[in-house]
C-alpha cells in the first residue's frame, strides 16, 4: 500500500472517531515497519506531530472571514445560504458576530422542511463548543474527537470570539504538511498558452509581483490568497471572476475557508 493510500486510511480513521491522537505515532511506526516510510521520513512525520506545540489560532478561520446566519433568520433564508456556500454547519449569531449563540447543522434544518418560514435559526441552534485560541492544535483535535463535535468557536483571552475551527481544518493541516514535504519543488505559478497564469494562492506577494510584472502590496497579509480575501472581505467561490487593480482573477480551487488555486490575467503591465 502506498503513502497516499495510508494517509487516506488515516483520515478515515480520524473522521470515524476510532483513532486517538496518541495513536498517531504507533500508526506511523507501522508504516516504517512495512517499509512504506524511511527513517528520514519518519523524522519528518514526528516533526508534524509537533503540531501539539502550535496553537489553534494559527489555523482558525478569523471572525472577519466567518460565514454565519443570524438568530432571527428564517430557516428558509438560512437554507439559501447553505445551498449557496455548501456548508454543513454554520454559527448562529445574535446582533453581532462576537455573540455566537449556537450552531445550526444542515441535517437538523432538513428535518423541518415543513416549517421553513415559521421557525427561526435560533430555534434549532445547538450548543456552542468553545476553545481558547491558545489551545494546541492536536489537543483540540483530541477534544473534538472525544466530544464528537466537528466545529468549535475560538475565543481570545477576553472571551471574545476570535474565529472558528472545524475538524476538517485540523485534518487538512496534519495531512497537508505531509503532502507538502513530498512535493519536491512545488511550482507556485505557471504561464498558460493563452497568456494567463495558473497560480497557487499561497504564493507570497513578492514572488507574485515579480512573476506577473505588477506591484501587489499589503501591510496585513503575505500571500496572494490572503490579499484577495483582504480586498473582497470574504472567501470567493470556485468559478467566481473578479478584478483587483491590474489583475483579473478566476478561482479554480477553493475550500469553504481558503483559496487554493487561481487563474490570473494581467490586464495591463505597470510602467
Amino acid at each position: 500500500m502506498g503513502l497516499r493510500s495510508y494517509l487516506k486510511k488515516l483520515i478515515r480513521k480520524i473522521k470515524g472517531q476510532d483513532l486517538k491522537v496518541d495513536e498517531l505515532v504507533e500508526f506511523f511506526e507501522e508504516l516504517k515497519t512495512q517499509g512504506v516510510l524511511q527513517n528520514s521520513v519518519i523524522e519528518l512525520i514526528q516533526s508534524i506531530l509537533e503540531l501539539s506545540d502550535r496553537q489553534i489560532e494559527e489555523i482558525m478561520v478569523p471572525r472577519i472571514d466567518m460565514v454565519y446566519i443570524t438568530s432571527d433568520m428564517t430557516l428558509k433564508d438560512a437554507l439559501k445560504i447553505y445551498k449557496k456556500r455548501g456548508f454543513s454547519k454554520l454559527p448562529v449569531v445574535k446582533e453581532r458576530t462576537d455573540n455566537v449563540i449556537g450552531i445550526l447543522y444542515i441535517k437538523e434544518l432538513l428535518k423541518h422542511l415543513d416549517e421553513l418560514e415559521s421557525l427561526k435559526a435560533a430555534d434549532l441552534a445547538k450548543p456552542v463548543h468553545y476553545v481558547p485560541y491558545s489551545k494546541k492544535i492536536l489537543d483540540t483535535l483530541k477534544e473534538m474527537q472525544k466530544k464528537h463535535i466537528s466545529i468549535a468557536i475560538v475565543v481570545d483571552e477576553f472571551g471574545s470570539v476570535a474565529g472558528l475551527v472545524t475538524l476538517e481544518d485540523i485534518l487538512e493541516e496534519i495531512v497537508g504538511e505531509i503532502y507538502e514535504e513530498f512535493d519536491k519543488e512545488e511550482v507556485l505559478i505557471r504561464e498558460l498558452e493563452d497568456g494567463s497564469f495558473l497560480v497557487n494562492a499561497k504564493i507570497d506577494l513578492y514572488e507574485a509581483s515579480e512573476k506577473l510584472g505588477v506591484e501587489i502590496e499589503s501591510e496585513e497579509v503575505n500571500t496572494l490568497g490572503g490579499y484577495i480575501i483582504e480586498n473582497l472581505e470574504r472567501v470567493p467561490e470556485v468559478g467566481e471572476k473578479f478584478v483587483i487593480g491590474p489583475l483579473e482573477f478566476e478561482v479554480v480551487e477553493a475550500t469553504q475557508q481558503r483559496i487554493k488555486e487561481l487563474k490570473v490575467r494581467v490586464l495591463k503591465k505597470e510602467e
